[in-house]
């Protein structure tokens, strides 16, 4: 199974299906939020779910790196160069 999430490294290119897929047996999907939450509601309620999650300590988010609201130019440089491997702040 190929799993593409986002376009951070650009969009997908051409697949070829005949050549680089089927040989293998493989299958790609693109999941997207809105195919499991097509209403406000349903989002709202999504997220109230995940944030109480978070907040009693059952999802934990590692913040990669924090920075200081004047070192906001080298945290978008750092984003742009791709050495943010996971969640950055910018603390005021």
């Amino acid at each position: 199974m190929m799993v593409s999430f986002g376009n951070a490294s650009g969009p997908l290119s051409d697949i070829n299906v005949p050549k680089m897929l089927q040989p293998k047996g493989l299958y790609l999907v693109r999941p997207a939020m809105q195919q499991y939450l097509s209403t406000k509601e349903e989002l709202d309620e999504a997220s109230e779910i995940m944030f109480e999650k978070i907040r009693s300590g059952k999802v934990k988010i590692n913040i990669f790196k924090k920075y200081k609201l004047d070192q906001v130019i080298e945290a978008h440089k750092d984003l742009e160069g791709r050495k943010i491997l996971g969640p950055a702040v910018i603390l005021p």
